[in-house]
Formats: structure tokens, C-alpha cells, sequence
């Protein structure tokens, strides 16, 4: 595991790769777009988006043997040269700039989701999961859609909105 970083909290997951169309059309992804996914695990429903749409995407994973998974897919899907794959803490330094976030964070606490949401810049497409944003920011006004995962028996929450 990295070090540096405070109060690790999160229940391991993902976004079915089946929902990557309806993530796309929610957020308007295109091939002009970069996606990061914060928490992207072993990279597959990241590799469905950029599938889907053809954009460019970022994947940010803290644990050591997912990131290692996601190197595979990503070589095995030939997807190299569109997809960067970091094993790192979000906010981290990046080769590439981001226009959409998917963030996975239903667990975080309030320390944690507040240094991720207050480093994704201005102009952002974001979706993320996690209540505990929507208690600290509820002027933000955003929509709420419901994607099936794997850490849920039916469909969860995610909401939606531009940063």
C-alpha cells in the first residue's frame, strides 16, 4: 500500500462495464474528451468507456495489486496510447490534463473526499457516489442516476453536475 496518505477508508468495487454508454451519454464523453477514473481498480469498466466513446482516459489506483491488474488489461485491450495508469493517491501529478472525473468514493470520509473534489479544476464533468459530499455542498445543484455495480445487489446512487 502507499504511504501518505490520511485516513484510507473506501469498500473495493466498481462500476459495471455494462453502464459505460449510459456514463457516456450522461457526462457527454467524446474522442475529445479525458476521463479520470479516481479509484479505477483493475481498469475495466475505464477500458468500456474508452470503448464506447474513443476518448482519452486516467486511471488513479492506491492499491498495489489492482493497479497491476489494469497494466494487464490495459496491454492485453492494446490500449496503451489511451490510457495512463497511475498507482497513486488522487491528487497526484498527472501526464495529462482531465475534462470528466468518475469519482468512487461512498465510503470516504469527509478529510478525504474534500481534498479530492477541492483538486479537480474548474469546468469538470463530475459523477461520484458519495453522500457525505452532498451533506458538506448542498447548494450544488446536480442529477441523480443509479448504475449497477459490483458492490451492490441492485443499482447505487451516483450524482452528476459540472465542477
Amino acid at each position: 500500500m502507499l504511504s501518505g496518505h490520511i485516513n484510507l477508508n473506501y469498500v473495493y468495487g466498481e462500476i459495471q462495464k455494462s453502464e459505460a454508454v449510459k456514463v457516456i451519454d450522461i457526462l457527454d464523453i467524446d474522442k475529445n474528451s479525458t476521463v479520470i477514473d479516481i479509484g479505477s481498480g483493475n481498469s475495466r469498466f475505464l477500458c468500456s468507456l474508452i470503448r464506447g466513446s474513443n476518448c482519452n482516459a486516467i486511471g488513479v489506483e492506491c492499491q498495489e495489486d489492482r493497479h497491476t491488474e489494469a497494466l494487464a488489461r490495459r496491454s492485453n485491450k492494446d490500449l496503451e496510447h489511451k490510457l495512463e495508469l497511475k498507482n497513486k493517491f488522487y491528487p497526484c501529478k498527472l501526464d495529462n490534463e482531465f475534462t470528466h472525473a468518475i469519482v468512487h468514493c461512498c465510503t470516504w470520509n469527509k478529510e478525504n473526499i474534500l481534498k479530492v473534489f477541492n483538486a479537480i479544476p474548474q469546468g469538470v464533468k463530475i459523477i461520484h457516489n458519495s453522500t457525505v459530499f452532498n451533506n458538506e455542498f448542498p447548494l450544488i445543484k446536480q442529477e441523480k442516476t443509479f448504475l449497477k455495480t459490483s458492490y451492490t445487489k441492485n443499482s447505487a446512487r451516483f450524482w452528476y453536475f459540472t465542477k
